[in-house]
């Protein structure tokens, strides 16, 4: 499925060269008129085309998920400001399959022009961990653009737990060993690494359920079938203001602008405890730096654009924006820190 916006620019005409040619008075008439052959010979020849300055088509923009939902939300978003920016229509091209592998895949193996991107999360990094073929290299085969958004993870429990900080929920985990059960979006989500992450800093025993996705995770967690959930802030906050759920903390760097009020794991002792849906724009490897630049700024305008910036906050999305270098150091750590978790966890995909 893909949605395309309508060029707002119109083409400037193109500049047509110069050919006119005065030969110098002091040439005589013969040699006037055999400089005038070779030129008409040569106009004869097609010249070799100008350079197009970049972008002179319309950009396609993989996403490796299905349509709907926070991904396909926030890059539908910034479209329409980016192609205002770059003066084509940007396409949105949802190829999911695979865990996102297919989509993935098929920007690593696009042509380097700057014509066809890919928009993606953490699974980036996380799917080549898990899956034994999954026909790319989150670090060799794509060129960052930008580290654009991010959507704390938070963990909430069932009022019925009875505890109300996450202190209290490693007590009673710690006392009860393998009482409590927990779900997840799916084995090797980001969702269950949250919970590896607690089971292996704390040394608890906590059931892992995973679901093939939060929306039925969510489904069973109000039920009371799970009594815990690593989930997504915009997920967690309705639930909670209902008295549905309690939050304990927020995976994240920083406090969540959602949920100020909550703490985060490092100001509750667990540094390095992060979760992030992390979303952000990338080319295929070897795209001339030139284009990644172009393209970092068109990107960075359209986030920042106070109608989208304010559309984002809405939806608890929290803006990041980074540079090309800036978010490849980030995926190589990310790829790292994420993969020793699965390592451990000894987590393959389903």
């Amino acid at each position: 499925m893909s949605s395309q916006f309508a060029n707002p620019f119109e083409e400037d005409p193109a500049v047509k060269p110069d050919h006119r040619y005065a030969p110098s008075r002091f040439f005589s008439a013969a040699m006037s008129a055999g400089v005038s052959l070779v030129f008409a010979a040569a106009l004869a020849v097609p010249a070799p085309a100008r350079a197009q300055a970049y972008p002179s088509k319309p950009i396609r923009v993989v996403l490796p998920f299905a349509p709907g939902g926070v991904v396909d939300a926030s890059m539908r978003g910034m479209a329409p400001k980016m192609s205002n920016t770059l003066g084509q229509p940007i396409v949105v091209d949802n190829r999911a399959g695979a865990g996102g592998t297919i989509g993935m895949a098929e920007v690593a193996r696009a042509a380097p022009d700057g014509y066809t991107l890919l928009f993606t999360l953490e699974s980036l990094v996380l799917a080549p961990r898990l899956f034994k073929q999954a026909g790319y290299d989150p670090e060799r085969d794509f060129a960052p653009v930008s580290y654009l958004f991010t959507v704390p993870t938070t963990i909430i429990v069932s009022p019925s737990v009875g505890v109300s900080t996450l202190a209290e929920l490693i007590a009673l985990a710690k006392r009860e060993p393998g009482k409590l059960s927990s779900g997840s979006g799916g084995a090797g989500t980001i969702s269950h690494l949250l919970l590896e992450m607690i089971k292996q800093s704390a040394g608890v025993d906590i059931v892992h359920v995973p679901y093939k996705g939060m929306a039925p995770a969510l489904t069973d967690f109000l039920a009371g079938q799970i009594q815990m959930l690593p989930v997504s802030t915009t997920a967690a906050s309705p639930q909670v203001k209902a008295g549905k759920a309690k939050v304990l903390t927020v995976a994240s760097p920083r406090r969540s602008t959602m949920m100020p009020e909550v703490p985060t794991t490092a100001e509750l002792g667990f540094p390095g405890m992060e979760a992030l849906l992390w979303m952000g724009l990338l080319a295929p490897a070897g795209t001339s730096p030139a284009i990644v630049s172009t393209l970092n700024a068109a990107a960075l305008k359209s986030i920042n654009d106070p109608v989208n910036a304010r559309r984002y906050a809405d939806r608890g999305i929290e803006l990041v924006g980074s540079t090309p270098d800036e978010f490849r150091k980030f995926i190589s750590s990310e790829y790292v820190r994420l993969g020793k978790i699965i390592a451990a966890a000894k987590i393959v995909a389903e």
